[in-house]
């Protein structure tokens, strides 16, 4: 994990964290599908850079890319338990 990466992660969790209404009501069950696909769409596309082969690259893109919007969802609806600072140190172990 390079610090690019790690100050990337930290600048989301801010974000999300400021526009807290907003992400919360979007991602929620009753929020729109489309924008949660589209949600998805950037975070499989970042993961996607991480890896240079061919092979399993499309699984593994995946899995990032689902457990990151995943954690996502749950700190937004958890109501933000964790510090977005804390979020992003706790991604950088996960995401190696």
């Amino acid at each position: 994990m390079n610090l690019t990466q790690k100050n990337h992660y930290y600048r989301s969790f801010e974000y999300f964290h400021s526009n807290y209404s907003f992400y919360s009501t979007m991602l929620e069950k009753r929020g729109s599908q489309n924008f949660r696909e589209n949600f998805l769409k950037i975070f499989i596309e970042g993961a996607s850079w991480n890896f240079n082969e061919k092979e399993d690259k499309e699984i593994k893109v995946q899995f990032i890319g689902n457990a990151i919007v995943g954690v996502i969802e749950w700190w937004l609806k958890s109501k933000s338990p964790l510090t977005p600072d804390e979020m992003s140190k706790q991604l950088n172990k996960l995401v190696v």
